[in-house]
């Protein structure tokens, strides 16, 4: 038999860019873009070309400035190589997840393959859980709080004493109110933690029991080929698992970095009280 020809498949990110699941329009939005980056590159090497003709003499010598030049390009074009080799190995990464899907899928019956889409579907609530617990995590570290637990500050303020004489009881008073939302912040923060690992747990839990259910289906049946097959569904569960996990260790790394230029901005600002000591 002629082995049927498989689609082309694209990673979920060109998918979301370029806002359709048909892979021809995907290339078409591709080979579009690649166009729009090169005609912004000639435009910015006509600036460039522009600029360096009106270059301001007192600069250092023309060849101090082309080894320095020479040298910055040399780091971005590696920094630049070893991100795109990262995108290209994750990307390749999915792509393979997505063929041995297919493959996977093309010798599950229909109850095996709901079964299927059930643990695939439960597995991205964990990592969506997992992903939200961690930037949590981040924003205490970074001391920018969920808007809803800074909005404490506010509500409880509201609804305090304020003394209108400002002396050394007033002080006294703000101080001990100050600690007062600070420990009810932490509480709801507590809370928050407790939530997310109960959750967690909780699908990790129903994860596991629906496992059981999806080997036994196979096992009962003593054939080697389905065991086989069952193996290779464990292996792509666990492969697509650990791929995800590592992507949210690379998400936290730039929304960390957007946290501490957003609390640069807010720094003057701010009047909201911390959670930390």
């Amino acid at each position: 038999q002629q082995q049927q020809q498989q689609p082309e498949v694209w990673p979920s990110e060109v998918y979301r860019m370029a806002k359709t699941n048909e892979p021809d329009l995907c290339k078409q939005y591709i080979v579009e873009y690649l166009n729009e980056i090169k005609i912004h590159l000639d435009l910015c090497r006509i600036k460039l070309n522009t600029q360096a003709q009106s270059w301001i003499s007192t600069l250092p010598s023309l060849e101090i400035l082309d080894d320095n030049l020479k040298q910055y390009v040399r780091l971005q074009n590696k920094h630049l190589s070893t991100t795109i080799d990262k995108q290209l190995a994750r990307y390749k990464n999915v792509l393979e997840e997505k063929k041995v899907l297919q493959q996977i899928s093309f010798y599950l019956t229909p109850n095996d393959q709901v079964l299927m889409d059930e643990l695939i579907n439960l597995q991205q609530i964990q990592i969506q859980l997992l992903e939200e617990f961690n930037m949590l995590e981040q924003r205490i570290i970074c001391k920018i709080l969920p808007p809803n637990v800074d909005s404490l500050d506010h509500l409880i303020q509201s609804h305090l004493y304020t003394p209108l004489v400002h002396d050394t009881t007033s002080i006294e008073f703000k101080i001990q109110s100050d600690r007062i939302i600070q420990q009810i912040k932490r509480t709801w923060l507590n809370i928050y933690y407790k939530a997310y690992e109960m959750k967690i747990q909780e699908y990790e839990k129903q994860y596991k029991e629906n496992l059981h259910m999806f080997q036994l289906r196979f096992e009962c049946k003593n054939n080697i080929d389905r065991i086989f097959r069952l193996n290779s569904i464990k292996t792509y569960l666990k492969n697509r698992k650990q791929r995800m996990i590592e992507q949210i260790c690379i998400n936290m790394s730039g929304y960390r970095k957007k946290l501490l230029n957003y609390r640069k901005r807010l720094s003057k600002a701010k009047k909201t009280i911390d959670v930390s000591p």
